[in-house]
């Protein structure tokens, strides 16, 4: 069986069009290391207000989350499996602690979830810069998303601080 001429060609440019694909990607790399070697301070600034940001999310997650539990609360107990409450005859959690601890739990992952998707887009968009519109942009996207995230959490050290002083 032969192949018919066409097909061969097809074939042939084919393996060019993956063979230049490739050339562009690892001449793409080179062309972002260089960059980023000659805007070493931009990119080092970036990426600590990222981590810094980062930190300060946590600690207002944390700070939130500690200012709705009570000063001195009363110990309750609980059976925290139904199916062992209504065996053994326990008393079972009201729906609306059983719902506050739902709630944290999933606007913890929530919040872990949007951070996976930011990183994981800062990453991609760092070793894709290659000018310096493209740092531009990436610089003005980073400070669109740390602003809010600083000023949450200036909101809730506020709010702590109030806590604590005045035992609101």
């Amino acid at each position: 069986m032969k192949l018919d001429f066409n097909y061969s060609q097809y074939l042939n440019l084919k393996s060019q069009e993956l063979l230049y694909k490739e050339k562009a990607k690892d001449k793409k790399k080179e062309l972002n290391k260089e960059f980023i070697k000659e805007n070493k301070t931009s990119i080092r600034i970036l990426d600590c207000m990222i981590i810094g940001i980062f930190i300060l999310n946590v600690i207002a997650f944390f700070i939130t989350n500690s200012l709705i539990f009570k000063e001195n609360p009363e110990p309750e107990f609980y059976e925290a499996n139904p199916i062992a409450s209504k065996v053994y005859n326990f008393e079972d959690p009201p729906e609306e602690k059983r719902a506050a601890f739902n709630l944290s739990f999933i606007s913890f992952m929530i919040m872990g979830l949007i951070w996976a998707m930011f990183l994981y887009s800062y990453y991609w968009a760092r070793s894709n810069i290659v000018n310096n519109l493209q740092l531009w942009t990436f610089c003005f996207c980073v400070v669109c998303f740390v602003i809010p995230l600083f000023f949450d959490f200036i909101k809730n050290i506020s709010l702590l601080t109030g806590k604590l002083i005045w035992g609101a």
